[in-house]
C-alpha cells in the first residue's frame, strides 16, 4: 500500500501501478471479511477492493479499509433510513461518509455526514431544495452555495437552485435529526458530477464512503494517484492537528481520527485496536458529547414551528444526560491522545520516507 500510496507523486497511473493496486484491494477485501462485525459482507468481484451486503433489502457497497470499523445492522439500517430523508435526488448515489463510517467502531461521534453525487444532466434543484426545506421531522437549518451561508425563512430557494443547475458546485445542506442516535446534526454534501470524476466529485475521497442503495458503486478504488492524495490529505491534517493541540488540546481527539482512517486505510489492525481505545474512553465520550450539544444549539434558533418545541426538548434531555468527568481525567485522556498521534504519526512519516 506504501508503494501504491507514492505512485501520487507522479502525473497518472501505469497499467504496472494500478494492477498492483488492485491486486492488493482484492486482498484487501478477502481479509475484511475476517473483521466485519456482523460477518454480512463479501468481496464484491466486480470491482477491486469493494465488499457488498444488503440491509432491509438495500444493496451498500464498503471499501475494504472500512469493513472493520463499519457501522452494524441496526445503524446502518438508521443511516439508510436517514439517507432518504437527505437526499435530493433519489436516482442520485448517496454514501455515509468521515466519522458516520466508523460507528462499528467509534461508541460516539458529534454529527452525522452524508455525500451525495448528483448526477448531471438532469435534476430539477428548485423543487428537490424546496422539498428539502419543509420536512418538519427533519429541519433544514441551513444550506451553503458559492461562499454564502442561507438560513430560514426559505425565500432564497429558487435562486439557490437556479444557480445550481446553472454552475454546478458544491451544495452543504446542514439538517437536524433524531432517531435511534438521539438528535445529531446531520449534513449533506451535494457533489454535481456527470461521471463520478468530472464538477465537483473530486472534493471527496472514496475510500471515507460507504455506498447506499446503488446498483454499483460510481467511483472506482483502483487509483494509485487518488490514494496517495488520500493518505498524504490525512497524514497532513493529523499533523496539523497535533500542532494544534498544543493550544487547543480538544485537537488531539481530530487528529486520532485522522490517524484511525490512516491506519484503517493501510490495514494495520493493531494500531486501530490502539486508537479506537483511547477515542472510547469515558473523557474522550464526554468531550465529543460536549461538541455535539453545542453544534445543536447552534443550530436551534433556525428551528421553525413544531420542530422548536419537538427538538428543543431532545436537545435539553441530551444536554441533561450527558455525563460528568473531572477536569483532570479529561486532561489526562486528552495527553494520551496526544502523545499517540504525535507516535503514530512520526512512525507513519518515517515509513513514507523509506518509499520516497
Amino acid at each position: 500500500m506504501m508503494i501504491a500510496a507514492d505512485s501520487g507523486k507522479v502525473s497518472g497511473n501505469t497499467d504496472e501501478q494500478i494492477a498492483a493496486m488492485e491486486a492488493l484491494l482484492r486482498l484487501g477485501a478477502v481479509d475484511g471479511t475476517r473483521s466485519d462485525l456482523d460477518r454480512a459482507l463479501l468481496p464484491d468481484p466486480i470491482h477491486p477492493g469493494y465488499l457488498t451486503r444488503e440491509v432491509d433489502g438495500v444493496r451498500l457497497f464498503v471499501p475494504y479499509n472500512l469493513a472493520s470499523v463499519c457501522p452494524d445492522s441496526d445503524i446502518l439500517l438508521e443511516v439508510i433510513r436517514l439517507s432518504r430523508k437527505v437526499c435530493l435526488g433519489r436516482s442520485n448515489p448517496i454514501c455515509i461518509s468521515g466519522s458516520t463510517t466508523f460507528l462499528g467502531a467509534l461508541k460516539v461521534i458529534a454529527d452525522l455526514d452524508f455525500c451525495e453525487y448528483y448526477l448531471l444532466p438532469g435534476g430539477d434543484a428548485e423543487r428537490e431544495i424546496a422539498a428539502a426545506s419543509s420536512k418538519s421531522d427533519f429541519p433544514l437549518i441551513w444550506m451553503k452555495f458559492g461562499g454564502i451561508t442561507y438560513s430560514p425563512p426559505w425565500n432564497c430557494l429558487r435562486d439557490v437552485g437556479a444557480k445550481f443547475m446553472a454552475e454546478p458546485a458544491r451544495l452543504k445542506l446542514d439538517f437536524m435529526s433524531t432517531g435511534v442516535l438521539g438528535p445529531m446534526a446531520t449534513t449533506n454534501v451535494v457533489l454535481p458530477t456527470s461521471d463520478g470524476e468530472d464538477h465537483s466529485a473530486g472534493d471527496s475521497f472514496v475510500y471515507q464512503e460507504v455506498v447506499i442503495g446503488s446498483n454499483e458503486p460510481l467511483r472506482v478504488l483502483v487509483a494509485p494517484s487518488r490514494f496517495g492524495a488520500y493518505l498524504r490529505f490525512l497524514m497532513e491534517n493529523a499533523r496539523k492537528y497535533i500542532t494544534d493541540s498544543v493550544n487547543s488540546p480538544h485537537y488531539a481527539i481530530k487528529a486520532l481520527k485522522r490517524i484511525l482512517a490512516l491506519m484503517s486505510a493501510l490495514g494495520d489492525r493493531s494500531r486501530v485496536g490502539d486508537i479506537t481505545e483511547i477515542l472510547n474512553r469515558p473523557e474522550i465520550e464526554e468531550i465529543v458529547n460536549k461538541v455535539r450539544v453545542q453544534e445543536l444549539e447552534s443550530m436551534r434558533p433556525n428551528l421553525q414551528g413544531p420542530a422548536s418545541t419537538r427538538f428543543g426538548q431532545k436537545i435539553d434531555d441530551l444536554q441533561d444526560s450527558t455525563s460528568h468527568v473531572t477536569d483532570a481525567d479529561v486532561n489526562e485522556a486528552l495527553s494520551l491522545a496526544r502523545e499517540l498521534a504525535l507516535s503514530l504519526i512520526e512512525e507513519t512519516e518515517s515509513e513514507f520516507r523509506e518509499y520516497a
